[in-house]
């Protein structure tokens, strides 16, 4: 679902600038998940732009008040 209010960075978009922002003082920072909002959505609906954000990035994605965040602790080095 679009916002229609205000434009939103894509989710690519903020990754990268976090990252270019954080190796200002940590050379070794990295992206290891996606957490999403999809409390707009039903679940069946959110569980698929989880997978799809997921494939799509290469990197684990939930939404972790609906589904947990083990997926992304996980992934944490």
């Amino acid at each position: 679902m679009a916002n229609t209010t205000y434009p939103v960075p894509a989710i690519e978009e903020v990754i990268d600038l976090t990252l270019r922002l954080g190796r200002l003082t940590n050379a070794l920072i990295r992206c290891v998940g996606i957490a999403i909002n999809t409390s707009h959505l039903p679940e069946s609906e959110a569980r698929a732009l989880a997978m799809l954000t997921s494939r799509n990035l290469r990197l684990p994605c939930t939404d972790p008040l609906r589904f947990g965040a083990s997926q992304i602790v996980e992934a944490l080095p």
